[in-house]
């Protein structure tokens, strides 16, 4: 059976969070922000500038995550800490892959949940949140 390749965009927006209204990253894959596909009212993007590019924090190397693995979604106090949805990022010369994802409680049971991206495409689009 052939992979699925999906389309992801990094979407820079101002979010309010608990700590105030600050600029925050939050994919968006296939054309539908991430909170929504996982369905979460918890979640918000990543508030930390540190996640945008060049950093490599989507490619496998978090800036924010616990145990290796990124943060993909933070809470929406503005704690990352407080709660984040986390995955296995794996990066290729030619995909990257999201897997593993642990959330909350009650994010559900995201175990059999995989996203592939196209790496080319991947990196094209982490560029645009460039400070």
């Amino acid at each position: 059976m052939d992979e699925v390749v999906s389309h992801v965009e990094f979407r820079v927006a101002v979010e309010e969070l608990g700590i105030g209204r600050l600029p925050t990253v939050e994919p968006v894959v296939d054309g539908v922000p991430f909170r929504e596909l996982v369905a979460s009212d918890l979640h918000a993007g990543l508030a930390d500038p540190g996640v945008r590019w060049p950093a490599r924090h989507f490619l496998g190397e978090p800036v924010l995550g616990a145990g290796g693995r990124t943060g993909i979604l933070g809470c929406t106090c503005g704690d990352f800490g407080c709660g984040p949805l986390t995955a296995e990022v794996t990066v290729t010369d030619a995909k990257v892959t999201w897997s593993e994802f642990r959330g909350t409680p009650d994010d559900g049971d995201l175990g059999a949940v995989r996203f592939v991206f196209a790496r080319r495409q991947y990196e094209s689009a982490l560029r645009a949140t460039a400070l």
